[in-house]
């Protein structure tokens, strides 16, 4: 027992003690460096902990040597994400206690189900919000700690069902469905598009605000977006099935016109699209530009014209009267997939609550509103966050993404490419289907803002990529 010591490395003389069963090193500040790995060959070791020390990363080689363990292995509090715990510590065939508690860890790898003979697993203190359906196959566990996790994603229902009667069964057989199942799911792109400096970016912000009851720092006047800004809205509704939540992911896009060739990559049918004007600037070109361009490029979207800054003095009631007339005449009555014209104050907030109703309502109204999706969606899409933490660039080939849906449930190939013209449609990825560049279509981008910074990086002047006028191949 070396517990609560100031020990950086294990004593070497350690590794004489053949006949150890029970090794403690809690709360030290042993690293991986000091861990002989001739103790990992102990055969009578039953109980190793390294609680409470800094080991963020443990390598393969470790884990394999512990293959014959059969008792208790405790890696809680090692600050730990889920990218630092390798697959082969799911590897232990006669494990019977893992404790992976009060880490970092989001997601659990496929290979979880290798756990043979795990009695208990204690998962309680991390930022899981989504579980594998491999975890249901643990036929062996009697007990599952998954206290203090977000576990966002699973349905509230299962959730709740499961915390009151703490009968494994319940969360195992939800699992064991998610490779068979499709589910509703309530996901739509926002599009806030318009010339520069007419409120979009604090509009997002606005909406944000209401849908989380939260209060945020205001826009700096005159600072505008460069390039495409995104960000999640999560709404909470009692108007979908099982009161489900409406996830949002809302696309400011810069108004500087040098980027609007690039916008159009993000427009999809898949989303409502916010034209933004300043209602002092009725006749502002882009308005029409931009019907236009949504009308070519995304035919089935629907549009909300958004008119900011009724607040100022100019707008009186004959001056509203006009511009309202002036709308009616030369959008309105244009463009057919205008549903609403909304005249609003981020200032005053005046116009606001009547247009995030509006979005709720439209939302909830379209032809694909739910979504059929595989139960696995929400396991995958937690998958592809990790893996956009780690490469860089965020791309992987349609194989990996074949791979990786295949280890989240989604079996058969016509659901990975519906999953993924779904992610592609509500802004979690972006890949190409050029027929004269088979290369580029094998690529999928994992994560689409950073493709928009390097439209940024080349188009703009705001930029990380470029130093000293060099811009680097990779």
């Amino acid at each position: 027992d070396l517990r609560f010591n100031e020990l950086t490395s294990i004593p070497p003389e350690i590794v004489q003690c053949h006949n150890l069963e029970l090794l403690f090193l809690q709360k030290n500040k042993i690293t991986e460096e000091g861990i002989p790995l001739e103790v990992l060959n102990f055969t009578k070791l039953k109980q190793f902990s390294l609680f409470g020390n800094e080991i963020p990363r443990m390598t393969r080689l470790v884990y394999s040597r512990c293959e014959f363990w059969s008792s208790r292995l405790d890696f809680s509090n090692c600050s730990m994400s889920s990218s630092d715990v390798p697959s082969a510590l799911f590897r232990l065939p006669f494990l019977t206690e893992l404790s992976l508690s009060h880490n970092r860890i989001t997601i659990l790898p496929p290979c979880i189900s290798e756990l043979k003979s795990i009695l208990t697993l204690d998962l309680s203190h991390n930022h899981i919000n989504v579980l594998p359906w491999q975890l249901g196959n643990l036929t062996t566990i009697t007990k599952l700690s998954l206290s203090s996790n977000p576990l966002s994603k699973l349905p509230s229902n299962i959730l709740k069902s499961w915390k009151s009667s703490q009968k494994i069964h319940v969360l195992f057989d939800y699992l064991k469905s998610l490779k068979e199942n499709l589910d509703d799911c309530y996901r739509m792109k926002l599009m806030f598009v318009g010339s520069e400096n007419v409120g979009k970016t604090t509009l997002v912000n606005t909406i944000h605000e209401i849908a989380t009851k939260t209060t945020q720092k205001m826009s700096t006047p005159g600072l505008s977006t460069h390039g495409v800004e995104q960000r999640e809205i999560v709404v909470k509704s009692n108007l979908t099935n099982n009161n489900a939540d409406i996830c949002f992911t809302a696309l400011d896009l810069a108004g500087q016109s040098v980027y609007y060739s690039t916008h159009q990559f993000f427009l999809t049918n898949r989303a409502i699209f916010f034209v933004v004007f300043n209602i002092v600037d009725v006749k502002d070109r882009s308005i029409d530009y931009w019907l236009k361009v949504i009308q070519s490029k995304s035919s089935e979207a629907t549009i909300i014209l958004v008119a900011t800054h009724i607040d100022d003095p100019s707008c009186t009631k004959e001056y509203t009267d006009y511009a309202t007339r002036y709308i009616e005449t030369n959008y309105t009555s244009k463009y057919s997939a205008i549903v609403e014209l909304f005249m609003v104050s981020c200032k005053t907030k005046r116009g606001l609550d009547d247009l995030y109703k509006c979005i709720i309502k439209t939302s909830l109204s379209q032809p694909f509103m739910p979504e059929k999706v595989p139960r696995g969606v929400g396991v995958l899409e937690e998958r592809i966050n990790e893996e956009k933490l780690k490469r860089q660039p965020p791309i992987i080939s349609w194989d990996d993404f074949k791979l990786m849906s295949q280890e989240s449930g989604i079996l058969t190939d016509e659901l990975v490419y519906k999953t993924a013209n779904f992610f592609k449609q509500i802004g979690i990825i972006a890949y190409f289907s050029d027929p004269n560049n088979p290369l580029i279509n094998d690529l999928i981008i994992i994560d689409p803002q950073w493709l928009a910074n390097v439209f940024r990086s080349v188009i703009g002047t705001q930029t990380n990529f470029i130093k000293n006028g060099f811009l680097k191949s990779s």
